[in-house]
C-alpha cells in the first residue's frame, strides 16, 4: 500500500500520521497496530488506533517501526526520523551573470551598462525578507525578482517573506550617475575599475546570511552626454495633437523651453565646452529625415547671435521667442514632423583638447527626441471671412459666405457655429470662444460697416464673444436703417482676436475678418393647429387636415418664409417602424394629407392604409431656414368596409292556416372592423321592401322595428316576430329589412359611416278568409286642379304649398261613396277646418253645386290653400279636415314647403388682438333650393363700425354653395378682430347676415361671432414707502411712491407711457407736491412685461379744513402707447389722500 515517508522534526516537536493507509489484509480482517523506536532517546512513538504520534526528544536520528497484525499474522514497516541540533540556516549562491539582453556574461572583466546577477536561494529552516547586492562591500539596492515562473516569480524586496528554494534575479545598473541633469557634468556612481560583487539576505529575525562565494568583476563603461528638456508652462496634448505633447506659445514669464547637456565620464575626464543643435525631421523610422525648408529650433541668445552657441558650464540652452527670433516660424505638424535635440560638434576639456570620443561610443552623438513645438501664430489668407457653419471641418459644404438671410440655431441636430474660413498654419489649432473670439454687432453702426482696419468694431452688449447662433436673439437680416422693437437693425460678425491653443497670437490691427454680409436669426418654427381629427377616431375619409402658420419672430417682424411642403411619415418619425413617407403641399394655411387606402406601402408591399387597424401619422412643417414645428400626430383606426351580415335562420312560407298569428325567427351575425353604432331590423308588408318602406303597424306586430346594436363590432341576434292576421286575408307576403352604420367619421368628426342596408328575408302566409268588409260609408275625396287649364288630376292625400306664397294652390273636394245624391231640398253642407297658419277659401261648401259656385259638376267644389310665413326652416305638415252630417270625415295633408335659410357658424367668440381664426359657416335650407342647379348664398360678415381700427384686413363676405338637390352647404373663412384700444368697452360682435333677407319673404336667419374685449392691456399698481397700498394719510409728509405698469403679455416693442396726473386733489403745493416732472414717464422694454416710475410725493396737511373729504390723485394715460403695431391701453390708478382732520 506504499512506504511510510521519513520526516524531520525539531527538538520538542511532534508529528502525527495515520498508518492505516499503508497496510492491507487480503482477507479483510481488522488490523491492530504497534509502534517502536530504535532510539527512544532521540524520538518516541505512541499509537492510538491507527494514528502514530512521534515526539522529538534530542538531536540525532531514529527508525520508527510500525507493526500491523490481524491476530494470526503480522507485518512491519519502518521510516527515518531526523532531529537536527538547532534550525538549518538559509543559503544563497551567485550562479551566473547576465547582460542587459539576458545573455550570460562569459568575461566578467569587461562589464558595462545594466547587468543581472542570478542567485540561488535556499531558505532551509529560515524565512528571509530582503536580498541585497554589494560592490566592494558597499551595499547597493538593486531590483530583484524571482524567476521560477510561479509564485516565486514576484518582486523581492523589504517586507516580503519567502521560504523554500527560489532563484532570484537582481538588476544592477553599473553606469548609474549621481544627481539630476541640470546643465552640469554628472559624476558616475561607479567609476571604471575592479570590484567584488557579493550578496546577502536578511531573515525575518534580522539575521544576515552572506553569499557562499563572491564574484570578481571589472567595470568598463563608456562616457556619454545626458540631455534633458525643461519645458515652459505652455503645453497642449489631445486628440487634435494625436496624443503628442506640444510645447511653445508666446514669450512670457515661466514659458521658456530650456535644454541641458550633462556629460558623464567614467575615467575622470572633465568637459570644458560643448554645443547643442536641432533637427526638424519627418516621422520615418528608424531614420527620420530632415524636412527641407522647415524652420528648425534655434538657441539664438541675441538678435544677431549664432543659432547654436558653443557653451561652457553650465551647459544650458534657451529656445527664445522674441520678435526677432526665427523660432516664431517653427511649427511641427502632429504625426508629420518632429524636432530632435542633438549634441554635435566638438566636446573639449578645459584645455581645449577634443575629448568627443570619450563621450560618443562608436561616434554616436547624444540625441533627445522626438519633441514637438509650435511657436507660429495662425495665419489667415487674403479673403478670410467669418462663416456660419454646421461642421468644424473647413471642407464641409456649409463653410460658405453668408448671405443677407435668416439663420437658425442648428442645422438638423448640429448647432450652427461661427467659424473663420481661410485659416492656414494652424499647428495645434485654436479654440473658438477661448483663444479666438468673434463678436456680433449691429449692422447699422457706421464703424461696423466700415472696411478700414483702423475703425473699431462695436459689439452689442453680451455679444463680444459669440460662438453659436443660438446665443443671439432673433433679428431680421436686412440693413434698412430702421431698428425694430429690439433696437437692432440687423447683425454682422467680426473676428476680435485670433490665437492658437498654445497662445501664439495673430495681430488684428491691420485687417478685419468679418461676415460677407449682414445676417439675421430666426428661431421661431411654424405652428401647427386645428388637427382634424383632433382625437383618435374611426376614420373612413381618406384625408387628414391641419392648419399651419408661420409666426413672426420676437421682434414682431416676419421671419423666414414658410416651406411649401410639410413632411409626413406613418408608423413612427424615424427608424424601421416608418412604413410610409411623403410630403404634403401647404395650400394657404391649410394642409391635407391623403391617406387613401391604396396609399402607404409597408416593407412587404402591402397597402398599409388599407388595413383596418389603428394607424398613427406624423407631420411637421418647416420654414425655409429649417425651423420646424415639431412632430404632431394623428391617431385613427381605419374602417372603410361596410358591415357584413351572415344569416343563420330565416323564415319559411306558411301554407293555408286557420291560426290568427304566426311566429318567425330571423337570426345571424352582423360584424364590422369597428363598433357598429346603429343597427335596426324591421318587418314590412309586401314581397319586397326598401330603407324607406313603412314598417308594419305595432298593432299587428309587436316591435316591428328592433334595435340590434350593442356597443361592439359583432352583433349576434335572434329575433322572433309574432305576426297577427289583422285585416289580412288570403296569401300575404312580408319582408325583413336590416340597416346598420358603423362608427366611422370624417376628419372633422362628422359621421361618415360605412353602412349595411338591404332586404334580408321574405315569407308569405295563407291567411283564412275573414267576414266580408262592410261597405264604405259616404265620405270625401280630393283631386288637384291644374292652375293653367283647371283640369283635374288623380286622387291625392297630400297637397304641397310654398310657405308664405301669395299664389294659392287649388284642390277639388268631391263626394264619394254616396248612395243618394244630395238635392237642393236635401243638401250636404261641408265644413272645412284648417289649423293655425293654414288658410282655406271657402271654409264651407254646399252640395249639390250650382253654376254660381264656380263649377259645373254638382259633386265638385274648388278650395284654395295658402300658408303663413314663419322664421324657421321647418317644412310643416298640417291636416285640413272636411266634415258633414252623415259623412265620414276626411283630411287632406297640406305640406308647407319652407324656402327659408338658417346661417350657423362653428365658433362662438374670438378675442381682440389674437391671431386670425378660420371658422366654418353653414347655410341650411328648409327644402332643397334647386333639384338641378347649385345655389350660392353670399353671407356678409358685419364687423363693428364704431371704431375703424376694429375692422381687420379679413374677408367681409363668404360664398356658401348648396349643391343641387341638397339642403345645406358650408364654407370656411378667416375672421379677425384687431385691438381697438378702447378701454372698458362692451363686447361687440361680427354679424353674419344675407342681403335681402325678408321676414315676410325669403328669410335668412342670422348668426354672430362675439368679439371679446381685451382692454386694458396694462395695469398700474403702487407702493408707498415700499408698502403696497392705494392710500396715503394726509399727515404722511414726504413719501416715496413707486408706480409699476404691468402688461398682460410681453410687449411687441418699447412701450413709452406718459401718465397724466389728475384727480380731486390739487397739486403744486395745495394738497400735494410731486418733485418729478409730469406727465410721469414709464417705459416697458421690448419683450418685457413691466416698467416702473419712482416719485417723491409730499402731502400737505390742510389743518384748517375741518372734516374735509378724502381727495384723490389719479394717474392715467388715456391715449395709451403704440408699439409693434399695437396700441396698449392703460387702466387708471387712483391714490387716495385720507383726511385726518376732525
Amino acid at each position: 500500500m506504499g512506504t511510510i515517508p521519513g520526516s524531520r522534526l525539531q527538538i520538542g516537536g511532534t508529528s502525527t500520521i495515520d498508518v492505516a493507509g499503508y497496510f492491507n489484509d487480503p482477507d479483510g480482517d481488522e488490523l491492530s497496530y504497534m509502534g517502536a523506536s530504535s532510539n527512544e532517546a532521540v524520538a518516541t512513538v505512541a499509537m492510538e488506533g491507527s494514528t502514530a504520534t512521534i515526539s522529538a526528544i534530542a538531536a540525532g536520528d531514529a527508525v520508527i517501526t510500525i507493526t500491523a497484525s490481524d491476530g494470526s499474522a503480522s507485518v512491519s514497516q519502518g521510516f527515518r526520523i531526523d532531529v537536527p541540533d538547532g534550525p538549518e540556516q538559509a543559503t544563497l549562491v551567485i550562479t551566473r551573470l547576465l547582460d542587459e539582453d539576458r545573455n550570460q556574461i562569459s568575461d566578467p572583466t569587461g562589464i558595462s551598462g545594466t547587468i543581472f546577477a542570478v542567485l540561488d536561494v535556499q531558505s532551509n529552516d529560515e524565512t528571509w525578507t530582503e536580498i541585497a547586492l554589494t560592490l566592494n562591500g558597499e551595499t547597493v539596492t538593486p531590483m530583484c525578482r524571482g524567476t521560477g515562473g510561479s509564485s516565486a516569480d514576484v518582486a523581492v524586496g523589504p517586507g516580503l517573506a519567502a521560504a523554500g528554494q527560489v532563484e532570484v534575479e537582481c538588476r544592477l545598473q553599473t553606469n548609474a550617475v549621481v544627481g539630476e541633469c541640470m546643465g552640469m557634468q554628472l559624476e558616475p556612481k561607479y567609476a571604471n575599475g575592479e570590484y567584488t560583487l557579493s550578496a546577502y539576505l536578511t531573515t525575518d529575525e534580522d539575521e544576515r546570511r552572506d553569499v557562499v562565494a563572491s564574484q570578481p568583476i571589472a567595470l568598463k563603461n563608456h562616457g556619454f552626454v545626458q540631455l534633458a528638456h525643461m519645458p515652459g508652462s505652455a503645453s497642449e496634448v489631445g486628440t487634435h495633437t494625436k496624443g503628442l505633447t506640444f510645447h511653445g506659445g508666446p514669450n512670457a514669464e515661466g514659458n521658456v523651453n530650456m535644454f541641458h547637456a550633462c556629460p558623464v565620464a567614467y575615467d575622470g575626464t572633465v568637459v570644458g565646452t560643448m554645443q547643442l543643435t536641432t533637427r526638424h525631421t519627418d516621422t520615418a523610422r528608424p531614420n527620420p529625415a530632415p524636412v527641407e525648408g522647415a524652420t528648425t529650433l534655434r538657441f539664438r541668445e541675441s538678435r544677431f547671435g549664432p543659432d547654436y552657441p558653443v557653451k561652457e558650464a553650465p551647459f544650458t540652452w534657451r529656445a527664445g521667442t522674441e520678435w526677432w527670433n526665427p523660432n516664431l516660424g517653427l511649427e511641427n505638424m502632429p504625426g508629420e514632423t518632429e524636432t530632435w535635440i542633438v549634441n554635435d560638434g566638438s566636446i573639449t576639456d578645459p584645455n581645449g583638447r577634443d575629448v568627443s570620443a570619450t563621450f560618443r561610443a562608436g561616434g554616436e552623438e547624444a540625441k533627445l527626441g522626438p519633441l514637438h513645438f509650435d511657436f507660429k501664430a495662425p495665419a489667415a489668407a487674403e479673403g478670410a471671412e467669418v462663416v456660419i457653419a454646421t461642421s468644424n471641418s473647413p471642407t464641409h459644404s456649409s463653410w460658405v459666405s453668408t448671405t443677407a438671410r435668416y439663420y437658425r440655431p442648428s442645422g438638423g441636430s448640429v448647432a450652427r457655429r461661427f467659424r473663420i474660413k481661410g485659416m492656414t498654419e494652424m499647428g495645434v489649432g485654436h479654440v473658438y470662444g477661448t483663444t479666438s473670439m468673434i463678436a456680433v454687432g449691429d449692422c447699422s453702426v457706421a464703424g461696423n460697416r466700415d472696411s478700414r482696419a483702423s475703425t473699431a468694431f462695436t459689439a452689442l452688449d453680451g455679444y463680444d464673444n459669440i460662438t453659436l447662433v443660438s446665443q443671439l436673439d432673433e433679428e431680421d437680416p436686412i440693413l434698412n436703417g430702421v431698428a425694430d422693437g429690439g433696437g437692432v437693425d440687423c447683425y454682422v460678425a467680426e473676428v476680435q482676436s485670433l490665437a492658437d491653443r498654445l497662445g501664439n497670437p495673430t495681430g488684428m490691427s491691420n485687417r478685419r475678418i468679418r461676415t460677407a454680409t449682414t445676417f439675421g436669426v430666426d428661431k421661431t418654427g411654424p405652428v401647427i393647429s386645428r388637427l382634424r381629427p383632433s382625437e383618435p377616431l374611426v376614420l373612413n375619409e381618406a384625408a387628414l387636415r391641419f392648419d399651419v402658420e408661420n409666426p413672426p419672430i420676437a421682434t414682431g417682424e416676419d421671419g423666414s418664409p414658410m416651406d411649401t411642403e410639410v413632411q409626413v411619415r406613418a408608423g413612427a418619425t424615424s427608424g424601421s417602424n416608418v412604413y410610409w413617407t411623403t410630403t404634403a403641399d401647404v395650400d394657404g394655411e391649410t394642409v391635407e394629407i391623403n391617406i387613401d387606402p391604396t396609399t402607404g406601402t409597408d416593407v412587404w408591399g402591402n397597402n398599409y392604409f388599407g388595413r383596418e387597424i389603428e394607424h398613427t401619422v406624423y407631420a411637421r412643417a418647416f420654414d425655409e431656414v429649417g425651423n420646424t414645428s415639431g412632430w404632431v400626430s394623428f391617431t385613427f383606426t381605419r374602417d372603410h368596409t361596410d358591415p357584413v351580415l351572415s344569416l343563420s335562420a330565416v323564415p319559411s312560407n306558411f301554407g293555408a292556416t286557420t291560426a290568427k298569428s304566426v311566429s318567425v325567427t330571423v337570426a345571424g351575425t352582423l360584424s364590422d372592423a369597428t363598433e357598429i353604432r346603429r343597427s335596426f331590423l324591421s318587418i314590412h308588408k309586401g314581397a319586397s321592401c326598401t330603407a324607406t318602406s313603412e314598417a308594419m303597424a305595432s298593432t299587428q306586430v309587436s316591435g316591428p322595428v328592433r334595435r340590434l346594436h350593442n356597443g361592439t363590432n359583432a352583433i349576434e341576434f335572434s329575433e322572433v316576430f309574432t305576426v297577427k292576421q289583422g285585416g289580412d286575408v288570403g296569401e300575404q307576403s312580408y319582408c325583413f329589412f336590416l340597416t346598420a352604420e358603423d362608427d366611422a367619421r370624417d376628419a372633422d368628426d362628422r359621421a361618415d359611416a360605412n353602412t349595411y342596408s338591404d332586404q334580408v328575408a321574405t315569407f308569405s302566409v295563407m291567411w283564412p278568409a275573414g267576414p266580408p268588409a262592410p261597405p264604405p260609408g259616404p265620405t270625401f275625396e280630393f283631386v288637384p286642379i291644374d292652375a293653367t287649364d283647371q283640369t283635374e288630376g288623380d286622387a291625392i292625400t297630400e297637397l304641397e304649398v310654398t310657405e308664405g306664397s301669395t299664389t294659392a294652390m287649388v284642390y277639388a273636394v268631391k263626394l264619394a261613396n254616396v248612395a243618394t245624391a244630395p238635392t237642393a231640398t236635401a243638401p250636404v253642407n261641408v265644413t272645412i277646418t284648417a289649423p293655425a297658419g293654414v288658410n282655406v277659401i271657402p271654409q264651407t261648401v254646399t252640395f249639390p253645386r250650382t253654376a254660381t259656385d264656380g263649377t259645373t259638376a254638382s259633386d265638385t267644389a274648388h278650395v284654395s290653400v295658402t300658408t303663413e310665413h314663419d322664421l324657421d326652416i321647418t317644412s310643416n305638415e298640417d291636416a285640413v279636415t272636411h266634415s258633414a252630417t252623415g259623412y265620414d270625415a276626411a283630411s287632406l295633408t297640406v305640406k308647407s314647403n319652407d324656402d327659408d335659410f338658417e346661417i350657423t357658424v362653428d365658433t362662438e367668440s374670438i378675442r381682440e388682438d389674437e391671431a386670425a381664426e378660420e371658422v366654418t359657416v353653414t347655410v341650411t335650407a328648409g327644402t332643397a333650393p334647386s333639384a338641378t342647379d347649385a345655389t350660392t348664398v353670399t353671407v356678409a360678415l358685419g364687423y363693428p363700425t364704431d371704431d375703424a381700427e376694429t375692422t381687420p384686413a379679413a374677408p367681409t363676405e363668404v360664398a356658401v354653395e348648396i349643391a343641387a338637390g341638397m339642403t345645406s352647404g358650408e364654407a370656411k373663412v378667416m375672421v379677425d378682430a384687431l385691438d381697438d384700444a378702447v378701454r372698458d368697452e362692451a363686447n361687440e360682435a361680427i354679424e353674419l347676415t344675407v342681403s335681402g333677407s325678408n321676414p315676410a319673404g325669403v328669410y335668412y336667419k342670422p348668426d354672430r361671432i362675439m368679439i371679446m374685449d381685451d382692454d386694458p392691456d396694462i395695469d398700474l399698481s403702487v407702493t408707498v414707502d415700499n408698502v403696497a397700498t392705494s392710500e396715503v394719510g394726509e399727515g404722511a409728509g414726504t413719501v416715496t411712491v413707486v408706480i409699476t405698469a404691468t402688461a398682460d403679455a410681453p410687449v411687441n416693442g418699447t412701450v413709452n407711457l406718459a401718465l397724466a396726473v389728475t384727480g380731486t386733489a390739487t397739486g403744486a403745493g395745495t394738497d400735494y407736491t410731486i418733485t418729478e416732472t409730469t406727465p410721469v414717464p414709464i417705459t416697458i422694454n421690448a419683450r418685457g412685461t413691466t416698467g416702473t416710475a419712482t416719485l417723491t410725493l409730499t402731502i400737505v396737511d390742510d389743518a384748517a379744513a375741518v372734516d374735509a373729504a378724502d381727495e384723490t390723485i389719479v394717474f392715467d394715460d388715456a391715449d395709451g402707447a403704440a408699439a409693434g403695431g399695437k396700441t396698449y391701453t392703460v387702466k387708471a390708478l387712483t391714490l387716495t389722500i385720507k383726511d385726518n382732520d376732525s
